[in-house]
């Protein structure tokens, strides 16, 4: 599979077994349909309207920025970890804390996305540990960091 100015195209049909035919058919679909959906149900088993039994409905994910102080960084505080400010938390401006608040804490709720400013998301690391029940029994728990803190 190529991706970028060289990437190969399938009709939307073959990326939804099943045919899912719709007019944008003609127009060719980008193979990473097939990656996006894959961890929803191996073989394409799940028919579309339960997509939504596989991922985070209760929950609205609203990421608050936060930049670390010598701007190299930015980390997205997520629902349940203790930097994320519940009040009005969609309307919340960016902001910059120092090192020793937004640093990962073995100890403290913490569900964040952790990336490098250049290049743009590079060097992504995901963390999510010590969540309230609330939490860590309604979100996916993804691959993260946060076993490998001391």
């Amino acid at each position: 599979m190529q991706r970028g100015a060289g990437a190969k195209f399938m009709p939307n049909a073959l990326v939804f077994p099943g045919g899912v035919a719709t007019p944008s058919d003609e127009k060719l679909g980008p193979p990473t349909k097939i990656a996006a959906l894959r961890p929803y149900s191996p073989n394409f088993k799940t028919p579309c309207e339960k997509l939504h039994l596989h991922g985070n409905t209760t929950h609205v994910l609203c990421p608050q920025h936060v930049s670390w102080p010598d701007e190299q960084k930015i980390t997205n505080v997520l629902p349940g970890d203790h930097l994320y400010i519940t009040e009005d938390k969609f309307n919340q401006p960016p902001r910059k804390l120092p090192l020793e608040e937004i640093q990962v804490d073995p100890h403290k709720p913490t569900h964040r996305a952790e990336y490098k400013v250049k290049p743009l998301y590079s060097m992504c690391k995901l963390y999510m540990h010590n969540l309230a029940p609330e939490y860590r029994n309604s979100f996916h728990q993804f691959e993260t960091q946060s076993k490998q803190l001391a």
